[in-house]
């Protein structure tokens, strides 16, 4: 009989500790606000562009976001410039944010595409306006042993080219 209670006990606790688990796995988080704060030409080769973004991560969230990644793909008017992926350690705390350092990989067929549109738009004003961005992708968080949470993230904004860091 003791055997039997004890099965029990022991029972009930690793049900307590799957549901727990369970929980922990069903939490509904909220995507990260991600926006683009600068964005550098670092190198140009034949035929790929290397930029230096800086892009800032605010978390809508009640608790702290344990970056492990980012994948990030940025859009010029429309058309796709940039790529990159990097891991990622970095902490934001709840309703915080942080700035994240990435490096982004284009196809100079892409970069060339974006400035013939820069180069068609500016043909058509007499100032330069600003252009759209789109930035999307997927933070990585930290997580278990056998299960890691990721975040999508979309954003839109402007950018003003006579603001852009030429350093």
């Amino acid at each position: 009989m003791k055997r039997a209670g004890a099965a029990n006990a022991i029972g009930c606790l690793v049900l307590a500790l799957v549901l727990a688990g369970c929980a922990y796995f069903g939490r509904q988080w909220m995507a990260p606000e991600v926006s683009l704060v600068n964005i550098r030409l670092q190198e140009i080769k034949a035929l790929e562009a290397t930029f230096s973004v800086d892009l800032r991560v605010l978390n809508p969230n009640d608790t702290a976001l344990e970056l492990s990644g980012l994948d990030c793909d940025i859009e010029v008017n429309g058309q796709h410039l940039a790529r990159g992926v990097a891991p990622v350690a970095a902490r934001v705390e709840p309703y915080g944010t942080v700035i994240v350092p990435l490096e982004l990989y284009a196809s100079m067929l892409d970069v060339a595409g974006a400035l013939i549109d820069a180069m068609h738009r500016a043909a058509r004003s007499d100032t330069a306006e600003p252009m759209d961005y789109r930035v999307a992708g997927r933070i990585g968080l930290k997580g278990g042993r056998f299960w890691t949470p990721s975040l999508n993230f979309e954003n839109r904004g402007k950018i003003d080219l006579h603001a852009l860091d030429r350093s």
